[in-house]
């Protein structure tokens, strides 16, 4: 019997947070805590950040009670453009959630990339037209005299 209880009501949680409190300091938990309810996603893709706060949720005890709590929780560390989207799916289990918001991310990503390619695309040919309009008006030389070209092979 553990904590008043008898094996068959000891859940895993009871028994994780049961287990924290032998081998890790307070200090150290209370610290784990502060992190888990200050986590945002910022910079990091949404898998880093839901391995991150799925870490940290086994310090958070009864601050995470259940599947409601943990899928709030991790849309609210979402960025705002992530979360926004996913405000409605809160009544669907954490792993749909998870992949939802990766699915979303990708998508972003990818769309994200496209337009900077076409961007790089546009900037590139317009250095090159550039670059021909130099030459075909002689100021490659930098004001010098174009040099005559010889043209090789038949005309």
């Amino acid at each position: 019997m553990l904590s008043g209880r008898t094996a068959d009501m000891f859940t895993w949680n009871d028994f994780s947070t049961t287990l924290a409190s032998w081998f890790v300091p307070l200090s150290k938990r209370r610290r784990l805590q502060e992190k888990y309810l200050r986590l945002i996603q910022g910079d990091r893709t949404v898998m880093i950040y839901e391995r991150e706060l799925t870490h940290l949720s086994r310090f958070a005890g009864t601050m995470q009670r259940g599947e409601n709590e943990k899928c709030s929780r991790f849309v609210d560390g979402l960025r705002d453009s992530l979360r926004q989207s996913l405000m409605t799916m809160l009544n669907v289990d954490y792993k749909s959630l998870v992949d939802t918001a990766r699915k979303l991310e990708a998508g972003r990503r990818c769309k994200s990339m496209t337009v900077s390619v076409r961007n790089d695309l546009r900037m590139h040919l317009s250095s090159s037209r550039a670059r021909i309009a130099r030459v075909e008006n002689g100021t490659r030389n930098r004001g010098q005299e174009p040099k005559e070209v010889t043209r090789l092979g038949p005309r």
